[in-house]
């Protein structure tokens, strides 16, 4: 048997129906075809053919299931008519990104695609083909990028590399008020709002404003991505760099060898103790104004796109990072996107020829791995 079906036909039906009818019932819908690969594993397929408006599912794992069961492995046939037969077996997920440009309209968990030529085709093969090797370096060093984080020690060459490297662009917010100089490094929306989860760092700062520097980077095949945050203490260098190891809780128990910070929103900041006492106090009031209501997506949502509004090249459409007043406060935060999001993400004290505390900074990844010359031999 053939491994794709892809010679069935729609009844014909009479002229006049046919011109009543609109573009959705007039494309062929295609169907899951369900085998089992040598190897004994599940595989589903779709087929796509040369001058034919199809329509395709965009999340077909977790649109059908074999037996209760979920398929992984999915794939798209190309069928070509100019050559009568299969000309590409593509991954799914991978092709209906590629296929963006050439969907005609959308209906629910479906896209309705307009025929694609062979030559189209051909360059469907191509486009998803280097997608894949992009997404195989990413990948790559994304992995690599683990091992760099869980490094218990940095030293000034790394912080270098990550702030000020060739790849590097650098966005600094001037002045940010620091009132008591008590800090803490936090996701802003889980553990900085967590009475019972919140550490504050034992290093103190004069109490003033200070710069916080943003590295951000361009990765090649990916999206825009934040390495970094740095908040300067002094204009002095740092010559030597050690983990905030000692961080105490707001009932004063000391933990030792945190050595950093969870993130579960994919956010971080650095924020002063009375600015993150100011900002659990709004999001107490918030959540009582509005029961029931994301406050990220209501409240937050809208801040991150105008910061992207007013920096487009810097960040993603969403947004990456913002300035935070904090309502009824005289109080405000940075907050920013971490790199590739969720994690564990070391914050390191950086000192001067003097000894004395000049930086705090938290990297979220090593630029020099998301190179343009990775290969996926890397």
């Amino acid at each position: 048997m053939a491994l794709f079906d892809f010679l069935r036909k729609r009844k014909e039906e009479p002229v006049q129906e046919e011109q009543e009818k609109g573009p959705w019932e007039l494309a062929y819908q295609a169907q899951p075809a369900v085998y089992q690969s040598p190897e004994g594993n599940m595989m589903m397929s779709f087929t796509l053919t040369e001058d034919t408006e199809t329509i395709l599912p965009m999340d077909p794992q977790h649109m059908f299931r074999v037996k209760g069961n979920v398929i992984t492995d999915i794939r798209l046939a190309l069928c070509s008519l100019q050559e009568n037969g299969i000309i590409a077996v593509l991954p799914y997920y991978g092709s209906i990104q590629a296929l963006s440009d050439y969907v005609q309209d959308s209906r629910g968990q479906y896209v309705l695609l307009r025929g694609l030529s062979h030559d189209e085709l051909q360059k469907l093969v191509q486009d998803v083909s280097e997608a894949g090797k992009r997404q195989t370096v990413l990948q790559n060093a994304l992995a690599r990028n683990l091992e760099f984080l869980a490094r218990d020690e940095t030293d000034p060459d790394t912080v270098q590399q990550v702030f000020a490297g060739d790849k590097v662009q650098t966005f600094t917010f001037e002045d940010v008020r620091f009132p008591t100089g008590t800090l803490l490094c936090a996701d802003p929306f889980c553990t900085l709002v967590d009475d019972d989860e919140l550490t504050l760092l034992e290093e103190t700062i004069p109490a003033g404003s200070y710069p916080i520097h943003l590295a951000i980077v361009h990765p090649p095949g990916d999206s825009v991505r934040i390495a970094g945050m740095k908040l300067s203490v002094s204009d002095a260098a740092a010559v030597s760099y050690e983990p905030a190891e000692t961080w105490y809780m707001r009932n004063g128990m000391r933990k030792e060898g945190l050595m950093g910070f969870a993130v579960e929103a994919g956010l971080a900041c650095f924020a002063d103790e009375k600015a993150a006492e100011a900002a659990r106090q709004f999001f107490r009031k918030w959540r009582e104004e509005h029961p029931g209501v994301n406050f990220y997506n209501e409240y937050f949502a809208p801040l991150f796109r105008e910061s992207h509004d007013a920096y487009p090249d810097l960040q993603r459409e969403e947004g990456d990072f913002i300035r935070w007043q904090i309502p009824e406060s005289e109080e405000e935060i940075v907050i920013s996107a971490t790199g590739h999001g969720d994690g564990y993400y070391s914050t390191y004290c950086g000192y001067d020829s003097q000894d004395k505390l000049c930086e705090i900074v938290v990297m979220f990844m090593d630029p020099q791995l998301f190179g343009e010359n990775e290969d996926e031999e890397s």
